[in-house]
């Protein structure tokens, strides 16, 4: 083969190897969020949080709050958006500021693809009174991972697989069409029909869902369990 020959080819490869780099630092370089000033708001003070990345169709969603409730809804097919309302009752806006800052938000794209969406409180005990809560729009086609110490997880109609974990809150779901597990330390469930095998456990609540083409595996401590017809094997437990 001609040196000339060698060369194309190499630039080639290069100018390949160039180009899949390039469009995964685009991808990261554009999952961003944007902090907004506050605001008074009747005796308090809010904060509006947005963040956004462009996603593709069967794709990953995780949320690791260590509080609030998080709403997930069908929206674009080719991005991730979300609104994060931040409350605080202070008698200032510096102390509110104060509050604010200390919670860190933080979005990033993963070399798969999935995208990580993390809010956490920085100094102990600046957390207390203060309310946050996490909206968000993905593709209809996705898969969802969320988990908060403490609130609700409520998702929209998904077309993928749902896991959600919360120490303190109910949980809701449209129909979902992948599998499902979710768990609560204290609440209700509440989910539509379920296109695969599902697994919802709670310590204190009811459990309601609709029908299910696969497997149930359903369990609480407090509550009723309430279904649809359910085309799979059943293991209900309940102790109250």
């Amino acid at each position: 083969m001609r040196k000339s020959s060698r060369k194309l080819i190499a630039m080639a490869a290069a100018a390949f190897l160039w180009a899949g780099a390039a469009s995964q630092w685009n991808l990261y370089a554009q999952a961003s969020v944007h902090r907004g000033t506050p605001q008074r708001e009747g005796r308090g003070w809010v904060e509006l949080a947005t963040c956004e990345a462009p996603v593709r169709e069967g794709g990953r969603l995780v949320v690791r709050a260590d509080f609030g409730s998080i709403v997930v809804k069908p929206g674009s097919k080719d991005q991730m958006n979300c609104q994060v309302h931040l409350r605080v009752y202070r008698p200032s806006e510096e102390e509110a500021r104060r509050y604010f800052r200390a919670y860190e938000l933080s979005l990033r794209t993963l070399e798969n693809g999935d995208v990580v969406l993390v809010g956490r409180s920085t100094q102990r005990g600046e957390h207390q009174g203060l309310s946050v809560d996490y909206h968000v729009s993905v593709p209809l086609k996705f898969n969802l991972d969320l988990e908060t110490q403490g609130g609700d997880l409520n998702v929209g109609n998904l077309d993928g697989e749902f896991r959600g974990k919360t120490a303190g809150g109910d949980i809701s779901s449209g129909d979902i069409s992948g599998p499902v597990q979710v768990e609560t330390a204290g609440g209700d469930i509440t989910l539509g029909n379920m296109g695969q095998r599902v697994e919802a456990h709670t310590a204190g609540g009811a459990i309601h869902l609709k029908d299910v083409q696969g497997d149930a595996v359903l369990g609480t401590s407090g509550g009723e369990i309430v279904t649809g017809v359910i085309n799979g094997s059943v293991t209900a437990r309940t102790a109250g």
